[in-house]
């Protein structure tokens, strides 16, 4: 019963499943980043945005494409047989990759799209334990000095807004989107629905929740800017070998033209 309810709800589970991993990205990969000790040439901020960034891409859109693969058909005894032939049945894109990628990837994409809320929630329940240790344990034995800048400060100003890890999980849509989206023309209204929802999201909480943020500079901006640039030159190679597949619309009927009056 319950394999049967996993089976049928695949798409849902294996989203849900994402993004508890995506999440885990965001408390894991700033703090292992910083271990690291990158100097002022490499850019801490960048290269912990562009992590997160790629962790989420991999994690959303090339998990579930090989979770769903299936090489013995065109790649036997191989490594790829050997580890990602057990759960699907595609090995290129045929008219099953479609009803198999596309529920599992529209999920996941829109949870991909609430990340800012989910990041926000738990920042929120972070800053409140925060709060109650420092209370009950930091500053149990002091007396409630309102004069004391630095305990005011502590107990009652909001988190530290670090803008570099909010650009990542509207960069992995879009670029999901411009490299899907003609495949699943849905991604470009889910592409819209996460600005919304980030604009809404950002616009709230930096006038009631966060500190006041530093002044930051362009660099960021502009390598987020440099790392979308490919987006469209993987979308071409994707819709190439997409739209050139001679199985995309599954029927015998349907084969590969060799010479050039076959067309006529």
């Amino acid at each position: 019963m319950l394999s049967e309810s996993f089976s049928n709800n695949y798409a849902i589970f294996s989203g849900i499943s994402i993004l508890l991993v995506n999440c885990s990205f965001y408390m894991i990969l700033p703090k292992l980043i910083s271990l690291i000790g990158l100097n002022y040439a490499l850019n801490e901020r960048i290269w912990t945005s562009i992590s997160i960034f790629g962790s989420l891409l991999l994690n959303t859109c090339l998990v579930p494409l090989l979770l769903q693969a299936n090489f013995s058909a065109d790649y036997p005894d191989s490594i790829w047989d050997r580890y990602l032939s057990e759960g699907g049945r595609n090995s290129d894109f045929g008219s099953s990759w479609y009803t198999d990628i596309g529920p599992q990837l529209t999920v996941s994409l829109i949870l991909l799209s609430l990340q800012p809320m989910f990041n926000i929630l738990a920042e929120v329940i972070a800053l409140r334990v925060t709060i109650w240790y420092k209370m009950n344990h930091k500053y149990g034995y002091h007396d409630n000095n309102h004069l004391d800048n630095i305990k005011f400060l502590e107990i009652n100003a909001g988190p530290e807004y670090l803008f570099y890890i909010k650009t990542a999980s509207l960069n992995a849509v879009l670029f999901i989107t411009i490299v899907f989206g003609a495949a699943f023309p849905l991604f470009y209204s889910i592409a819209l629905f996460a600005i919304i929802i980030q604009y809404v999201v950002e616009r709230y909480t930096l006038a009631v929740f966060y500190r006041l943020p530093p002044k930051f500079s362009l660099d960021l901006t502009e390598t987020n800017a440099r790392v979308m640039t490919y987006a469209p030159l993987w979308a071409m190679g994707i819709c190439f070998w997409m739209f050139g597949n001679h199985q995309m619309f599954s029927s015998e009927r349907i084969g590969m033209i060799n010479k050039l009056n076959g067309a006529m």
